[in-house]
């Protein structure tokens, strides 16, 4: 009894540890999540209309984010010559950041725990707001969908908003 005592207190300890963990490394697709809401906020306070989240748009995003961090490059167009258009059948706009886990400051100075998913969509919206080019593309009013796609890999990661 007192051994089945102890091994079902040793696992709702691990249990407890495993959460703390949890908060403390990256959650992309919650960053997902929240990176899609805060772009949203952004055309809505602009005054353009909601996009909603499209699957293909997504995959391609996260397709895109696993490329560069795999093949060791940070663009738009791959090393094949694939550019944002070649991924998805539209003409589509993409905006592409890349970052560490742990404290990142954005170009205004601001400083967010991109090992939170909530600050690491701060980071990449706010990042991709202070570039007019990355702006202008954000709230283009001919977009109707977007996609975002974060990879994490050890203390990197990179970020992907494709829109169409």
């Amino acid at each position: 009894m007192l051994r089945r005592t102890l091994i079902a207190s040793l696992a709702a300890a691990t249990a407890g540890c495993a959460e703390t963990v949890g908060l403390k490394t990256a959650q992309p697709r919650a960053a997902e999540q929240r990176t899609h809401e805060r772009l949203n906020d952004l055309r809505a306070d602009a005054g353009q209309p909601r996009v909603p989240e499209a699957t293909t748009l997504v995959e391609a995003a996260r397709a895109h984010a696993r490329d560069m961090h795999e093949r060791g490059f940070y663009d738009h167009v791959n090393p094949d010559g694939e550019a944002p258009e070649d991924r998805v059948a539209c003409g589509a706009g993409e905006n592409i950041h890349r970052g560490e886990l742990g404290p990142m400051e954005t170009a205004d100075g601001e400083t967010w725990y991109t090992r939170e998913p909530d600050d690491m969509a701060g980071y990449l919206v706010r990042d991709w707001q202070l570039s007019e080019p990355h702006r202008r593309n954000l709230l283009d009013p001919q977009w109707r969908q977007q996609g975002v796609g974060i990879v994490v890999d050890g203390n990197h990661f990179f970020g992907v908003a494709m829109f169409c």
